[in-house]
């Protein structure tokens, strides 16, 4: 199945997704929060829904999403500063990742069509919190 899905997103452009837009968004203690929402706000403000791949600085695939980019963003961005339960993967991946991260972005805005793609690639990229996320669901 992963190779059927890999040629489908090849043949349709969605990879390489580091053609995608993106967006570098400071995760890290000392930056300027309002700033960093203002920022985010900013540069999504057309980009309406799409699929998001967040990136660490060693290019890992951390996480793979869909919806409003911009409203999705800024709150995964807010997450990294509140309280959560210690030991749940939303910890793990908002706590543990204190770091300049790179957001890869596509703008599609056929809902099931989204959420098609944002499934091809978590089994395609396998991004670490997007399997420990589904483990505990399951």
């Amino acid at each position: 199945m992963n190779k059927y899905f890999k040629d489908f997103l090849i043949g349709h452009n969605f990879l390489p997704y580091e053609s995608w837009n993106f967006i570098k968004i400071n995760h890290k203690n000392d930056s300027n929060h309002i700033e960093e929402k203002r920022k985010i706000r900013e540069t999504l403000k057309n980009a309406g829904c799409g699929v998001y791949i967040y990136t660490n600085h060693k290019k890992d695939v951390l996480y793979v999403g869909e919806g409003i980019l911009k409203d999705r963003l800024v709150r995964h961005y807010e997450k990294t500063y509140k309280d959560k339960v210690k030991g749940s993967p939303r910890y793990d991946f908002f706590n543990n990742q204190k770091e300049e991260m790179i957001v890869y972005y596509k703008s599609i805005d056929n809902k099931y069509e989204r959420q098609a793609i944002e499934a091809m690639f978590i089994v395609v990229l396998q991004p670490i919190y997007n399997k420990i996320l589904n483990r505990q669901v399951q």
